[in-house]
């Protein structure tokens, strides 16, 4: 399990975000759009979107508010988009049409930053930004988070959040004379994103249930029936730019339906290398098996070769990508996977190591080129990771069987925000944690090495090329092997390891 660091934006509104355009102009058309804000001059606001395959983000315009808190800016938009506005680390939606002409008000309070619409498309983008808000509110509000509810508490909050947001649907296009087919999008669009919520809820407990009947059970969300909460197999939503990301979001749930019972089947006669190997492929014969819109079955097959990819770059990978290519050689997703698949080439073994850094409890600044002629166990945690720190005790024995063998070096970086220094230098004393430790709350190299969440684990030779940047973690027992194939035998103390 991994504790996953996500940006300070708020995290449903991004995952708002994206651009999917419904049919091709030969020319696309431009968006107006103006600031008027009263926030300091030299303001810097940026404008993307978020792919709905890979979620990765993409700058459409960063601009810079002038002396009287005024900027503007074309964009070009074929049909339609959903993109976002960053403003000082939060995001809102933005809804675009070609020939829009907005204007949008920023305005702070001590309280909360505001976002507001005027001039053509400003009617869908209010409700937009208001309908997010008040969701945000009562996911994070009423003293509890959603997300540590029990069971019983959780489904009555979110009817809660479905009966708000449907009345204010109900009540904002009573008043601004949305058509039928707006309506019946953004329903739908609320539907999807209760969906998205209740999913979360189900993968976040799951591994709070030891029994693994009982793991799916939680998953399942209704599995079998054609109830609200089931994720529709449509491929009409994935064209859609007021609801592709969200659903795409959705298959990735999906996907982790299919996938769960063919691991736990093969755990039960594989070892984890041959696991490895074959589940990809297991999953991709589950997939076409089940006849699946054309569509769909598309997607959870390019979801399925990212799923497997996005670890490291492996033969299996590779040929799974190969098959993709074969049986959809003119898929969307064929160029994101590409792109995907050559950033993982960069890290494959033998590769050089990129630079990683960082500063001690007592100041010292430390790189990965100091430790040129060793191999190093890179272990990458933050204070606020429990499965980062269940690892520590099993890194401890694993130190102790190497602390006599100076060719091995085991370097714990920590990611945690200036605001948690303190508590890092605390959680290192108090623990003994041992080892180098070091802490860069930038983390420039969370890029360079395509980390999604922590722990995260590398290992790198004497000469400071890549072994694995997946290798197994501490409690695997496995960690030991790793290291002893890359001692040079001048040791004794290596070889009776």
């Amino acid at each position: 399990m991994k504790t996953y660091i996500l940006p300070q934006i708020s995290i449903a509104l991004l995952l708002l975000a994206a651009t999917i355009t419904s049919c091709q102009q030969e020319k696309p058309t431009n968006a107006k759009l103006s600031f008027n804000s009263s926030l300091d001059s030299a303001q810097q606001i940026k404008i993307g979107i978020v792919n709905t395959f890979d979620f990765s983000d993409s700058t459409l315009a960063e601009i810079t508010l002038d002396s009287v808190g005024h900027a503007s800016v074309e964009l070009a938009v074929t049909d339609s988009i959903l993109a976002y506005i960053n403003v000082k680390e939060k995001g809102f939606q933005l809804y675009l049409v070609s020939g829009y002409d907005l204007t949008i008000n920023i305005s702070e309070t001590e309280e909360e930053l505001n976002v507001s619409f005027s001039g053509k498309g400003a009617e869908v983008n209010n409700y937009l930004v208001q309908a997010a808000k008040l969701k945000e509110e009562l996911q994070f509000g009423y003293g509890e988070e959603i997300m540590r509810l029990d069971k019983n508490k959780f489904m009555q909050r979110l009817d809660t959040i479905r009966v708000v947001l449907e009345n204010h649907l109900q009540g904002y296009s009573n008043s601004v004379m949305f058509s039928d087919e707006l309506i019946g999008t953004l329903e739908q669009k609320i539907r999807l994103e209760l969906i998205s919520i209740k999913s979360t809820y189900a993968l976040v407990h799951f591994w709070e249930t030891p029994d693994i009947s009982a793991r799916l059970e939680k998953v399942a969300l209704e599995k079998g029936k054609e109830g609200y909460f089931q994720i529709p197999l449509d491929t009409a939503l994935l064209n859609n730019s007021l609801l592709g990301l969200e659903y795409t979001l959705l298959m990735n749930y999906y996907s982790d339906l299919l996938a769960f019972p063919i691991y736990i089947d093969l755990a039960k006669t594989e070892e984890q290398s041959s696991i490895n190997k074959i589940f990809p492929f297991v999953a991709e014969k589950t997939i076409k098996k089940k006849e699946y819109p054309s569509g769909v079955e598309e997607l959870l097959l390019a979801k399925n070769v990212l799923n497997f990819m996005e670890g490291a770059l492996t033969p299996s990978t590779d040929s799974l990508f190969n098959n993709f290519k074969k049986q959809y050689p003119q898929s969307e997703y064929i160029e994101p996977l590409q792109t995907l698949h050559d950033d993982w080439y960069a890290l494959a073994p033998g590769q050089p190591a990129p630079p990683i850094s960082g500063t001690t409890p007592d100041g010292k600044e430390i790189s990965l080129s100091d430790f040129k002629g060793k191999v190093v166990y890179v272990d990458v945690w933050s204070t606020t990771c429990p499965p980062c720190i269940e690892e520590f005790p099993h890194a401890k024995k694993l130190m102790e069987e190497f602390k006599e063998i100076d060719q091995v070096t085991f370097l714990f970086v920590s990611v945690d925000g200036k605001k948690r220094i303190e508590k890092w230098k605390e959680m290192v004393a108090e623990k003994q944690l041992g080892g180098i430790q070091i802490n860069n709350p930038e983390a420039p190299f969370w890029k360079d090495y395509m980390m999604s969440g922590v722990p995260q684990y590398v290992l790198i030779d004497q000469e400071g090329k890549l072994v694995n940047v997946n290798p197994p973690r501490p409690s695997s027992g496995e960690v030991k092997e790793e290291i002893l194939k890359l001692l040079t035998p001048e040791s004794d103390l290596a070889s009776r390891l």
